[in-house]
């Protein structure tokens, strides 16, 4: 509208004087001289238009290419961040699980020396297979867990870069703000659930009684369950957070042309059964339970 404007006011000024002329001047302008500068007018115009949207072109594109290396610089060091967490992570896990190994090697042994007192050999055997089955099977499952978080930990960096992308374009993010920093606390409650988890044993402790022998396994298999399901529930409460700001963020519209996915691993797989004490037991799967976009509880 503005440069409608400016041909106008333009057209007003060159007119005037050819009008002016024509009522008082002795030599009024021929109408192909009128018609010649008009246009000559009207193409200096244009070419002054041309040239300031040329300009802006430019500048806003220069603004772009800044802005957008002040986001890759921001990504990079929120990438940094985060694999920094994750090494300690895993420094700090290898720590525990030594101490942990020590610890059920010390009791393992003093089980087979209680065990030592009851009669029946194919009990004793499938007695010291659970052991061996429980403390594996915990082992296996914050492997599992560690993992979700990890992928967990990838998708809010994803977020929180894409975040920055909207804030940069003037939309207001502060409620996304608010809800990364609640997934971040969520992953590092998950994170120190499973450390925790990570530094327990389950080694039956045996009385030396024979009939005391079936519920006393039980009881450390039904400790393993409940303890797995405790940290299932922390790990599920990073995931539905974290699912939570993408989901509240996929509302900005045109951030960019790449969505942010949510994370395709489930912090809540089948816990494998462990086996009976009183029957042979069975195997259980070396594979990572299956991963599902929606976990149930």
């Amino acid at each position: 509208m503005s440069i409608f404007v400016s041909l106008i006011i333009f057209l007003s000024l060159i007119v005037s004087p050819v009008l002016a002329q024509e009522t008082t001047g002795p030599k009024p302008y021929t109408r192909e001289e009128i018609k010649s500068r008009l246009n000559e007018g009207v193409q200096q115009f244009r070419q002054n238009v041309k040239t300031e949207r040329t300009e802006l072109k430019t500048e806003v594109q220069n603004l772009r290419t800044i802005n957008k290396e002040e986001l890759e610089k921001r990504r990079e060091e929120l990438k940094n961040s985060a694999e920094e967490k994750r090494e300690e992570f895993k420094n700090r896990m290898k720590e525990v699980r030594e101490k942990a190994k020590e610890q059920i090697e010390a009791k393992r042994a003093e089980m087979k020396e209680r065990l030592q007192t009851i009669r029946d050999e194919h009990k004793k055997k499938i007695a010291e297979r659970l052991e061996k089955q429980l403390n594996e099977l915990n082992e296996r499952m914050m492997d599992h867990f560690s993992s979700v978080l990890d992928k967990l930990e990838k998708a809010l960096v994803n977020i929180e870069s894409r975040t920055d992308k909207a804030q940069a374009r003037g939309w207001n993010v502060s409620a996304v703000r608010i809800m990364i920093f609640a997934a971040e606390n969520a992953i590092t409650e998950a994170r120190k659930a499973v450390e925790d988890q990570s530094a327990k044993t389950y080694t039956p402790i045996i009385s030396g009684n024979e009939e005391g022998l079936k519920p006393e396994v039980g009881q450390t298999r039904q400790t393993l369950h409940r303890d797995l399901v405790a940290v299932r529930g922390k790990v599920r409460l990073a995931y539905e957070a974290v699912r939570k700001v993408a989901t509240t963020l996929a509302q900005v519209p045109r951030i960019d042309e790449d969505a942010t996915p949510l994370p395709t691993a489930s912090p809540s797989p089948t816990l494998t059964p462990t086996p009976s004490p009183t029957s042979s037991p069975t195997p259980v799967s070396t594979s990572s339970p299956q991963a599902t976009p929606s976990p149930t509880p």
